[in-house]
């Protein structure tokens, strides 16, 4: 194993590959192509390129203790212009320096598979503390289709020793972008399933670490995109065929803290770890028990935190959550609002999500404004069904459809935020419908169907001064004798009016009514008593006087 080097600046190559020949390449040395000035201004080196008219034949591998490191301006450590029929099996040390530079662009179909066991990182170049530094490009782009799929390797099980490999970034653009667009918009791509014998049927495993992690105001990150921006018009897809598997980490973090750029103002920057792109087609996003995939965001002026994102026009079906999926968005700042959604599908297709794990958004502000979103689904027009036996922390947004479905259950299944759809949709909530227990805690759950709260289950209410119904459905709403309800109080009105704690279109019954109401304690400026009527749960008030 030698050392191979360039250093002549722009345009340096350090090993050309030319199409249309057969062969294999594997680096168990050393590549440098080193950039010239600070920061490099050097553009377009390649350490490693496939180029030329026709086909590469043959595997192009680096092995574990090698190392490739490239600086310079929209240059990169492993390029391929043309179509490769092989493995892309990568290991050891990638390193890409400079402005717009990345790690590995793939332009061209790749017949085979992509495995990475080592560390891919992208850097600026730049090491200013009183300005933004210039960001790197993708750490890993794909623009061509992929037979074989892509795995970012790590262990498969909590015994397993096998080291996590990572894809990873400091800067505004993706650590991982999969789109037409890296390959110049020459047609639509896809990514076929690896072949992995743990977990198969995905086209993209992770099981490592990939992260975008930013430390300047306006570095707005992004771990990992799938399909085209929003707003993109090129009118291609980008099919990942059998989904997403997450075993490892996936995490994006921003800070609008100019503590690392002193000359520049503290501005909201956002983070988002995965992107479900426009028009890409992702069938199901599986995150495994020991999964976690976040997003967050922090500084004086915060940013919004978005873990999932379906753009307008992409498309995922599917999600089932065994590990976390966490959104903290967080601010210092009086004035600053950030927002955290933990999924955000403005696609509409997400019709399915099952979760054991847990699904968290939290946000934290000085002012009080709070926004935090633990599914918003309310661009949908398709039914959804949302099965939580884990933890869901954050408002559950259901799209116009009727009859969408919510189920809590389990002894430890619990939801804690609001409930509502949009426009004329319903979801029909069950909590404890075989017994087995779960807690739901809300301030209200508006255009519910039917609300059913089986034996075990239980339902916190939290009543503040509006006189309108906290809960409201259009069909009936039923307790079982084994139920409970219990009632806190935010605030009241002070004209004393009485409030409409559950309101039904249909009915309202209890099995037991002494029983499943637990003893609540009225504020101190009213007297008042709870009565059932066949649809309301009314609290009725009575201002004290002096007398």
């Amino acid at each position: 194993a030698g050392t191979i080097s360039n250093s002549v600046g722009s345009s340096a190559l350090g090993v050309q590959i030319l199409g249309n020949t057969t062969g294999g390449f594997t680096n168990s040395g050393n590549i440098s192509i080193a950039g010239t000035g600070t920061p490099p201004s050097s553009v377009s080196q390649d350490a490693v390129i496939v180029s030329g008219n026709g086909t590469f034949t043959g595997d192009i591998i680096t092995t574990a203790g090698s190392s490739i490191t490239i600086a310079g301006k929209d240059a990169r450590a492993i390029r391929l212009e043309s179509p490769v029929i092989g493995n892309l099996s990568l290991g050891g040390q990638i390193t890409a320096t400079g402005e717009t530079t990345g790690a590995v662009s793939i332009a061209s179909p790749l017949t085979g598979a992509i495995v990475n066991r080592g560390s891919i990182l992208t850097v600026s170049g730049s090491s200013s503390t009183t300005s933004v530094n210039p960001s790197p490009g993708e750490t890993f782009a794909i623009g061509g289709s992929v037979t074989g799929g892509i795995l970012n390797a790590g262990p498969i099980s909590s015994g397993d020793t096998t080291p996590a490999a990572t894809i990873g970034t400091s800067g505004r653009s993706a650590s991982v972008l999969i789109a037409p667009s890296v390959g110049g918009d020459a047609g639509s791509i896809s990514i076929g399933e690896f072949s992995d014998s743990t977990n198969p049927g995905y086209g993209f495993l992770n099981r490592g670490t990939i992260s975008a992690i930013g430390t300047q105001p306006t570095i707005s990150t992004l771990a990992i995109q799938i399909g085209e921006a929003a707003g993109n018009t090129n009118g291609l897809t980008t099919t990942l065929s059998g989904g997403l598997f997450n075993r490892g980490t996936i995490l994006a973090s921003a800070t609008s803290d100019n503590g690392n750029a002193t000359g520049v103002a503290s501005s909201s920057t956002d983070a988002t770890a995965i992107v479900i792109g426009a028009r890409a087609i992702v069938p199901t996003i599986t995150n495994e028990a020991a999964g976690t995939i976040t997003a967050t965001t922090g500084g004086p002026v915060g940013g919004t935190a978005t873990t999932i994102s379906i753009v307008s026009g992409g498309s995922l079906s599917s999600l089932e959550n065994a590990g976390s999926i966490v959104a903290s968005a967080n601010a210092t700042g009086g004035l600053a609002a950030p927002s955290a959604y933990a999924i955000r599908d403005s696609g509409g297709k997400l019709t399915s999500i099952v979760n054991s794990g847990t699904i968290s958004a939290t946000q934290t502000t000085p002012n009080g404004t709070l926004n935090m979103i633990a599914a918003d689904l309310s661009s949908s027009t398709l039914a959804t069904t949302f099965t939580n036996t884990g933890i869901v922390k954050g408002s559950i947004l259901f799209g116009s459809a009727l009859n969408n479905a919510l189920t809590v259950e389990g002894a430890t299944a619990s939801i804690d935020g609001t409930i509502r759809t949009s426009g004329s949709g319903t979801v029909d909530v069950t909590i404890s419908g075989s017994g087995a227990g779960g807690k739901v805690t809300t301030t209200g759950i508006t255009k519910a169907g039917i609300l059913t709260v089986g034996s075990g289950g239980r339902l916190d209410i939290t009543v503040d001064q509006s006189t309108s119904a906290t809960i409201t459905a259009a069909g009936n709403v039923s307790f079982d004798p084994a139920s409970r309800v219990h009632l806190a109080f935010e605030s009241l009105p002070l004209s004393g009016s009485d409030v409409t704690i559950i309101h039904s279109d249909t009915s309202l019954t209890f099995g037991d009514f002494g029983a499943t109401v637990e003893p609540f304690v009225i504020p101190f400026m009213f007297t008042g008593n709870l009565t059932a009527g066949a649809k309301d749960l009314t609290l009725v008030l009575h201002r004290k006087t002096a007398s």
